[in-house]
C-alpha cells in the first residue's frame, strides 16, 4: 500500500513539473484537474478552471462544426490530434498542439478524457511570418512584373521563371539550364561588365549585384533589363547560389534617351542646341591642340531681316522657314560636321578638319547660295539671306568661347556689308 501511495505521489509530482499542460475532465467535459503548466500557459488558476469546461479557452477562431468533429472523434473512442488556437485568460491567443485521449474503464466504456498540450505559439508565429513574407514577395513579384532567376553555383544550373522567359518573347514557362545560356543572350558590349559585376559580388567586394544591360529577345532585337541579385553563402562565406530579379527597363531607357536628346537639341528644328554645340566645339579644340593637323573651322550665321518674315507671314510661317533653313544647312555640310541653332535666327556650324580659308570659303559660299534660294510660305515666295562669320582654329587658342567670339565678330563684319556676305575676323568677302 505504501509503495502504491509513493507511486501516486511520484506520478502527481511528475505531472506537475512537465512543460506540457494536462487537463483531466469527466465524460461530460467538466474539468477535474489541471497541472501547473496549464496555469502558466492559460493564465487560469486551478481554482478558476475546476468545474468549468475547456470552452473557457475557446478563441472564436473556429465554427461549431470544428468542435463537433473533435467531440465525435473522442466519443468514438479515438484520440484527437491537432493544432488549435486557444485564448488565454487575458484574451491573447496562443497556438497549442493538443492530444485528447479517452480514458476507459475495465469494460471499455469512456469515463474521462485526458488532454495534453504544448504551447507552439512562437514557432507558429515564425512560420506564419515566413509564409506571409513569401506571399508578399510572390505578390510583389507578380505586381512588379519582374522575372525571377536562381543560379546554383555548384551545379552551374540557372532557373528562370516564366515571366523571365516571356519578357524576351519566349514561351512563358519556367526553364532550367546552364548559366552560359544567359550570358549568350547578353549584348556582346555588355556581357564582360555584367560578369565583372557578378564576380565582384561573389567575392564579397559589393553587397549585391545590380547591373543594366541589353539582352537578346526571341525576335532578335535587344531589350534593356535591370538585373538585381544577392548571393546566399555558407557559414564560411562561400557563395552557394545567386538569385534575384530581372526588370524590363526598355521604356525607361528610351525615355532617358529622349530626355537627353531634348536637353541637347532645339525643339523647333531638331538641331543640336548651344549646350551640345559648345561641348563638341570643346572636344574639337582639345583634339586640335594635341594634333595640329586636326584643325577645324567655325561659322556663325545670322538670317538677315528675319523679323520681316514674321511680320508679313506670321510666326507659324517663320517657324516653318527656320526648319527649312536648318534642313538646307545640314545638306551643305558633311555627317562629321555639326549644325546647331543658338536660338532665334542664329545658327552655328562646326566644320571638322577644315583647316584653311579656301576650304572654309567654299562651305560659306555653298551655305549662302542655298539660303538665298526662294522659300514657299503659305503659297507665296519669300527670300531670306544670311550673313556668315568664319573663324579658323589657331594657336594659341583661347578655347571654345574665344573662337565663337571670333566667329561672332566676323559675322557682324559681314552683316555691315548687307545681305549675302561672309567674312573672317580680319577681312571681308562677298558671296
Amino acid at each position: 500500500m505504501t509503495d502504491h501511495i509513493d507511486w501516486l505521489r511520484l506520478f502527481s509530482s511528475a505531472i506537475e513539473q512537465i512543460d506540457e499542460s494536462v487537463v483531466l475532465t469527466d465524460r461530460a467535459g467538466v474539468i477535474l484537474y489541471v497541472n501547473g503548466a496549464f496555469e502558466r500557459v492559460t493564465g487560469f488558476s486551478k481554482a478558476e478552471a475546476l468545474g468549468k469546461t475547456p470552452r473557457i479557452l475557446k478563441s472564436g477562431e473556429y465554427e461549431e462544426a470544428y468542435y463537433k468533429h473533435m467531440w465525435n472523434t473522442i466519443l468514438s473512442g479515438n484520440s484527437y490530434h491537432g493544432t488549435i488556437v486557444n485564448k488565454r485568460k487575458d484574451g491573447s491567443l496562443y497556438y497549442e498542439e493538443k492530444t485528447i485521449t479517452p480514458v476507459l474503464d475495465v469494460g471499455g466504456a469512456i469515463t474521462h478524457f485526458i488532454a495534453t498540450g504544448s504551447d507552439v505559439t512562437e514557432s507558429k508565429l515564425a512560420e506564419k511570418q515566413i509564409t506571409d513574407s513569401a506571399e508578399r514577395l510572390a505578390l510583389s513579384v507578380r505586381g512588379s512584373n519582374d522575372g525571377l532567376w536562381d543560379w546554383d553555383l555548384n551545379s552551374g544550373k540557372l532557373h528562370r521563371s516564366a515571366r523571365w522567359m516571356s519578357m524576351l518573347g519566349c514561351p512563358a514557362k519556367e526553364t532550367t539550364g546552364d548559366a552560359e545560356a544567359w550570358f549568350d543572350l547578353v549584348h556582346p558590349e555588355d556581357v564582360a561588365e555584367l560578369q565583372t559585376q557578378i564576380k565582384a559580388h561573389l567575392s564579397g567586394t559589393t553587397p549585391r549585384l545590380e547591373h543594366e544591360h541589353r539582352i537578346k529577345c526571341e525576335d532578335g532585337h535587344y531589350a534593356w533589363v535591370l538585373t538585381r541579385g544577392e548571393a546566399a553563402r555558407d557559414p564560411d562565406g562561400k557563395p552557394l547560389r545567386l538569385a534575384g530579379l530581372q526588370m524590363d527597363i526598355t521604356a525607361r531607357k528610351a525615355l532617358e534617351v529622349q530626355l537627353t536628346h531634348d536637353a541637347l537639341h532645339d525643339p523647333l528644328t531638331g538641331l543640336p542646341n548651344r549646350t551640345l554645340f559648345m561641348d563638341r566645339l570643346s572636344l574639337s579644340c582639345k583634339r586640335a591642340m594635341r594634333s595640329p593637323d586636326r584643325g577645324f573651322s567655325l561659322m556663325f550665321i545670322d538670317l538677315d531681316k528675319f523679323k520681316n518674315i514674321n511680320d508679313r507671314f506670321g510666326h507659324s510661317a517663320g517657324d516653318a522657314l527656320l526648319r527649312d533653313v536648318s534642313r538646307r544647312l545640314r545638306e551643305c555640310v558633311r555627317t562629321c560636321d555639326t549644325v546647331a541653332r543658338f536660338g532665334g535666327d542664329e545658327f552655328a556650324v562646326l566644320l571638322e578638319e577644315v583647316t584653311n580659308e579656301t576650304e572654309a570659303v567654299a562651305f560659306a559660299k555653298r551655305i549662302l547660295s542655298r539660303m538665298a534660294e526662294p522659300y514657299a510660305l503659305d503659297g507665296k515666295e519669300a527670300r531670306v539671306y544670311g550673313s556668315v562669320g568664319i573663324a579658323l582654329f589657331h594657336e594659341p587658342c583661347e578655347g571654345p568661347c574665344g573662337l565663337l567670339q571670333d566667329a561672332d565678330v566676323a559675322m557682324y563684319r559681314a552683316k555691315k556689308l548687307g545681305a549675302g556676305h561672309y567674312a573672317f575676323k580680319q577681312g571681308v568677302f562677298m558671296a
